[in-house]
Formats: structure tokens, sequence, C-alpha cells
């Protein structure tokens, strides 16, 4: 599995968005992915994917919006898992990627 995460922020409607695009072996596939947002004042939101190429939208009107951190556990069909983040967000990149490479950051 090459775990892969796109994300928009957008700050006037005030919400993050985080799309899947992952890639699978054979026979293996998307089962969930599990979404976090945090701010450095300790607030969260929370979501899933449940689909290939699928989304979540989530509100982060509640959050700090310059201090925006992503943390995201892709899990497969199969069992596999991988853990990605990406941090500050608000206020160094308004959109972008998170991933691994040739398998880094998987786990069982």
């Amino acid at each position: 599995m090459v775990a892969k995460l796109n994300y928009a922020v957008d700050s006037t409607a005030k919400t993050v968005t985080v799309t899947d695009a992952s890639t699978f072996g054979a026979g293996d596939d998307l089962n969930v992915v599990n979404v976090s947002v945090h701010d450095k004042d300790g607030n969260r939101k929370q979501g899933q994917i449940t689909a290939d190429a699928g989304n979540v939208v989530l509100d982060v009107s509640t959050l700090n919006l310059n201090s925006l951190d992503i943390l995201a556990t892709v899990v497969s069909t199969q069992g596999a898992k991988s853990d990605l983040g990406t941090y500050n967000i608000g206020s160094t990149a308004l959109s972008g990627g998170l991933g691994n490479t040739a398998n880094q950051g998987n786990r069982n």
C-alpha cells in the first residue's frame, strides 16, 4: 500500500477537505481513513473516509486556523495500516498532500 491523502483548507468557509489518493496492491483496497484535524490549543475535529478517492469535509470554525495539523491512519481491507501527518497547514500551505513512499509508515 502507498498511502496518500490530499488536503485543502478553505479559510473563508473554515473547512478542511481531506481526499484519499492511496494505491493498493492486487487483492487489497481501502477500508477506512480516520482523519483528525487539531490545533495547538487542543481543539479537534474528526472524520472518516470509507470509499476509494472519497473525501471528508471537516468544519474547523472553532479551531485556530493558524495552527492546524492533520493526523490520519489509512487502513486497507487486508489490515495494512499507515500513519500520516502534516503540521502547521493553516500557516504554511492551504493545500497539499501527505503520504508515504515505498511503504514507509506502514504497520501491521
